[in-house]
């Protein structure tokens, strides 16, 4: 609590209880805002990593939001001094907010050091606190800078580090509860997913994938289009074809502002091929083979198989998600009508 606000308060009630009454309430008004500021750090067993998690992306995107609007509005020929200010205090805060989360909740609470002789453990925890670092590092870069870079880095870790600390046989016994797990399931068996879990409402996250002819292209390219984003698991199989298939004929009814991509951990080589076969002109395919930027990001990434589940994201003009279907069973078909009436909702 703020100091003076506390001297203005004690002033109000030394007038009507006197000051013994007075210092009372002072203390203990102290040791209520002590109380309130540290109780993360209380051991009461009250933990919820998911939702630390998912604060950590919200601060992201926030600051991805407050950096872009600082680039426009210092490209006015007479910026507004009063928002900039309130914007670049707005990109500080959550930069703030987000390294304490990581500090004061991760790295002090939730990572235990491990037992000694635990070599695996011990090549755990300081992959963890290494990523924990960088983060820390990248936020303050992004107070000091409107570099977005520093938010696909920050989303990149953030991804890294969820994918890491949620790996069960690495955690199992070491006293650390983990993530809850999301799991899809192939002929019945079930799958786990990593990334950062991207919801309905969210800013789609920035990737970089490599097209067909080898070149990186980033989503950030197509700014300005409602997207449709196809996360499938390979284009030599039957039921991806025919997704891309349906959506290559359905695009054409959707308008020239509307962008279908079909993303895979196949080789710019193969997908090329299959397009060129298959006369595949209304969707753009990209390959996430190299460093699976877009299944870390939008939690996809099938866990152990270097994959990606059967997701469609539908992303407006103004790059926010409005859409998305996770296929339960992923030799099952998404709901193509769905999707497509997505698409004209945030088109009209």
């Amino acid at each position: 609590m703020n100091a003076q606000i506390i001297k203005i308060k004690a002033a109000a009630m030394n007038c009507v209880f006197g000051k013994a009454l007075t210092w009372v309430a002072v203390v203990w008004a102290i040791m209520l805002g002590s109380v309130v500021y540290a109780h993360c750090q209380v051991p009461c067993g009250i933990y919820d990593d998911h939702a630390r998690i998912d604060m950590i992306a919200e601060h992201i995107t926030t600051i991805e939001k407050a950096m872009k609007t600082i680039e426009t509005l210092s490209a006015e020929e007479k910026p507004n001094m009063n928002q900039l200010v309130r914007w670049v205090n707005n990109k500080d805060l959550h930069a703030d907010e987000l390294s304490d989360i990581v500090t004061y909740y991760f790295m002090a609470q939730r990572l235990k050091p491990p037992s000694e002789g635990d070599a695996q453990a011990h090549e755990q925890y300081i992959k963890q606190l290494t990523l924990l670092h960088k983060m820390i590092v990248y936020s303050m870069k992004a107070k000091q800078t409107t570099d977005l870079d520093n938010v696909v880095k920050l989303r990149a870790l953030l991804a890294e580090f969820h994918d890491v600390y949620s790996n069960q046989a690495a955690l199992a016994n070491k006293g650390v509860q983990t993530m809850q797990q999301r799991t899809i399931t192939m002929k019945g068996s079930p799958l786990n997913l990593t990334g950062t879990d991207v919801k309905v409402g969210q800013r789609a996250p920035d990737f970089e994938a490599t097209a067909n002819d080898l070149s990186a292209v980033k989503l950030s390219a197509f700014q300005g289009k409602t997207l449709v984003i196809l996360s499938v698991p390979s284009l030599d199989t039957s039921v991806c074809q025919k997704e891309a298939r349906t959506f290559n004929e359905r695009a054409t009814s959707l308008g020239d502002d509307v962008v279908v991509l079909a993303v895979s951990m196949d080789l710019p080589f193969a997908q090329g091929r299959w397009c060129s076969a298959e006369g595949i002109k209304n969707v753009q395919t990209l390959s996430d083979h190299r460093s699976a930027a877009f299944g870390n990001a939008y939690g996809v990434l099938i866990e152990g198989l270097r994959l990606l589940a059967r997701v469609v994201f539908v992303v407006d003009k103004e790059g926010v998600v409005r859409y998305k279907e996770t296929v339960s069973e992923l030799t099952h078909e998404p709901d193509y009508e769905a999707a497509l009436k997505a698409v004209k909702e945030v088109t009209k």
